[in-house]
């Protein structure tokens, strides 16, 4: 049976981040993580993005990794959460490990 929490989140619609072209706290608190999609700003190299459930750093549980190899500037790779979403229980914080790119998440 769904907690009280779940019950809530699952009735509210989904935040965006907001484009980020670097690491970043995204929800300090616990929440949900509904997709990332990410772009290539340049043709520098390849491009590695990580979600972990942290509130302030790049550390704990890996819930999303995002790579693009290819180096065409525009370049998009995506990840979206399995039905109905992945739980993040201490936060959710945002990695951009490699390249250039521009970063939005999805989350409630």
């Amino acid at each position: 049976m769904p907690d009280v929490f779940d019950q809530l989140h699952s009735s509210l619609g989904w935040k965006s981040s907001g484009a980020k072209a670097t690491s970043a706290i995204i929800k300090a608190t616990r929440g949900f993580l509904g997709g990332v999609l990410v772009t290539a700003s340049d043709g520098g190299g390849d491009i590695v993005v990580n979600v972990y459930d942290n509130e302030a750093a790049a550390a704990g549980t890996l819930l999303a990794v995002v790579r693009i190899t290819t180096t065409t500037t525009g370049a998009q790779a995506s990840f979206g959460a399995p039905f109905p979403r992945i739980v993040a229980s201490n936060g959710i914080y945002l990695d951009v490990a490699a390249g250039h790119c521009s970063v939005i998440v999805y989350y409630q």
